[in-house]
C-alpha cells in the first residue's frame, strides 16, 4: 500500500492582476490539476493556504472553489485545506462539518486543541500510512500575548518561539499517538532564505519573523509550505518546500516555472517529485523607446491558450507631449494586432525637464499599492525603532480588517 499526496498552495481565487480577471487562468489550472490527480492516482490533495485572494471572496471565487471540490469527489481523492493569511478562517471553516463527510478536511485557523490539527492519511484499505500536522497561518494572537513595555525585537522573538513551540508540540503528538508512522507538516509563513515576489502581502511584521529551518522538527519528513509564490526548497535538508502559486500573480513571476509537488509515502519512506504545470498565458514586460518596442514586438506570436498580458514601460530621452499620445497608440496597436492585453502602460522621460509630466504617467494603480509601502514612504526620517513599531501596528490593524472583510 502507498499514499500519493499532492502539495499545492496560494491559489488566490478571485485575484485580479492590474484589474484583469484571472478566473480563466484558474479554470485551466484546475482542469490540469484534476488530470494530474487522475493520471497519477493521487490519494490526497493538500492546499497549504491562500485558497482565496480576499478574506471576503466574491461569489465567482466561491463558485470556483466549490465546483472544484465537486469535481474532485469523482476522483476519490481526499482534500485537506489549511488557511492562509489572505483567507478568512470563518469563510473556510463555515462548511467544515459538511465537507468532512465528503473526505474534505478544513483547518482555517489554529485550533484550541492542537490534536485537532493532526489528520490521519489513510490508504485504500483504510489503514493510516502517514499523519499530517495541518498547520494553517498562525496569527500573532494564536502564539503569544503582548507584554507591557515589550519592544520590537522582543515581539519578533516571541513570534518565532511561538511558531517553533507549535510545531514541536505537534511533532510530539504525532510521535506519541502514531509511533512508527511517517509524519509530514504544512505551514503558511515566511521561511528565512526564501525568494519572494511583489505579489505576497507582508505577514507577521513584514516577514521580519522569518522562520529558521530548525523551527520544523526533524521528525517531519516533509514540510509543505505556502505563502511564497516562487516554487523553491528552503534550507539544506531538502525537506522544506514551497510549492509556489500555480498561476502567475504578478509580472515579477513571468519567468517562474509553476509546479505541484508529489509526496510518495511507501513502506514508511517519504519521497518527493516535482510535477511542472502547463503554462497557459504569457506575461511580458516591454521596456524601451517607442521605436525599439515596435521593432522588438514586430515578429511576436502568442503560442499560449490565453491572450498575453503586457506591461508597457516606454522610456524616452526628451519630454515631448506628443510621445504620450504615441504611447497610447502603441498600446492600442499591440492589442489590435497581437493576442495581448496591455494591463500597464507607463511612460517616463530621462531629461530633467520631465518632472511633473513624468510623475503623472508612472504612478501605480491605487489597488496595487500596499499599506506598508505607503507608510514607509512617510516615515523615512523617523528613528528605526519607531519605524518598526509603526509598521507592526499597521500590519496588525490591516490583518484584523482583512479578517473582517473590511479590506481586500
Amino acid at each position: 500500500m502507498s499514499l500519493r499526496i499532492l502539495h499545492t498552495a496560494d491559489w488566490h481565487l478571485g485575484k485580479r492582476l492590474h484589474g484583469a480577471d484571472l478566473s480563466k487562468d484558474h479554470l485551466l489550472f484546475i482542469e490540469d490539476l484534476l488530470s494530474i490527480i487522475r493520471e497519477r492516482e493521487i490519494t490526497h490533495l493538500l492546499i497549504a493556504g491562500d485558497v482565496f485572494d480576499h478574506a471576503n471572496p466574491s461569489n465567482e471565487a466561491l463558485e470556483l472553489y466549490y465546483s472544484f471540490i465537486r469535481k474532485l469527489l469523482d476522483t476519490g481523492c481526499a482534500l485537506i485545506v489549511t488557511g492562509g493569511n489572505h483567507d478568512s478562517p470563518g469563510v473556510l471553516n463555515a462548511p467544515q462539518s459538511l465537507l468532512k463527510q465528503l473526505r474534505v478536511s478544513v483547518i482555517g485557523c489554529a485550533t484550541e486543541n492542537p490534536e485537532d490539527e493532526i489528520i490521519e492519511l489513510k490508504n485504500s484499505s483504510n489503514q493510516t500510512e502517514a499523519v499530517l500536522a495541518a498547520v494553517p497561518f498562525l496569527r500573532d494572537r494564536d502564539l503569544r500575548r503582548s507584554s507591557e513595555g515589550e519592544n520590537y525585537k522582543d515581539r519578533i522573538q516571541a513570534i518565532r518561539e511561538g511558531i517553533k513551540e507549535h510545531y514541536f508540540q505537534l511533532a510530539e503528538i504525532c510521535k506519541t499517538n502514531y509511533p512508527g508512522v511517517p509524519a509530514i507538516a504544512s505551514g503558511h509563513l515566511y521561511a528565512q532564505g526564501a525568494e519572494t515576489s511583489e505579489s505576497e502581502r507582508e505577514i507577521q511584521i513584514g516577514n521580519q519573523a522569518g522562520i529558521e529551518e530548525n523551527t520544523f522538527p526533524e521528525y517531519f519528513a516533509y514540510v509543505a509550505l505556502g505563502h511564497i509564490h516562487k516554487a523553491q526548497n528552503v534550507g539544506n535538508s531538502g525537506r522544506i518546500c514551497y510549492s509556489g502559486s500555480p498561476v502567475a500573480l504578478s509580472f515579477q513571476e513571468k519567468n517562474y516555472k509553476k509546479r505541484v509537488v508529489l509526496i510518495h509515502v511507501e513502506n514508511q519512506q517519504v519521497n518527493t517529485e516535482e510535477i511542472e504545470l502547463k503554462k497557459h498565458r504569457d506575461l511580458i514586460v516591454l521596456e524601451g523607446s517607442i521605436e525599439s518596442i515596435k521593432k522588438k514586438y514586430a515578429s511576436y506570436t502568442n503560442s499560449f491558450t490565453l491572450p498575453s498580458f503586457v506591461e508597457l514601460n516606454v522610456v524616452e530621452s526628451v519630454f515631448d507631449p506628443l510621445l504620450i499620445r504615441e504611447k497610447e497608440l502603441l498600446s492600442n496597436e499591440l492589442e489590435q494586432n497581437y493576442s495581448v492585453e496591455v494591463l500597464v502602460s507607463k511612460i517616463q522621460f530621462l531629461s530633467p525637464e520631465k518632472n511633473e509630466a513624468d510623475i503623472s504617467f508612472t504612478s501605480e494603480d491605487s489597488e496595487e499599492l500596499q499599506p506598508l509601502s505607503i507608510l514607509k514612504s512617510r516615515i523615512n526620517e523617523y528613528p528605526e525603532e519607531e519605524q518598526k513599531e509603526l509598521e507592526n501596528t499597521l500590519l496588525s490593524l490591516v490583518e484584523e480588517l482583512r479578517e473582517k472583510g473590511l479590506l481586500p
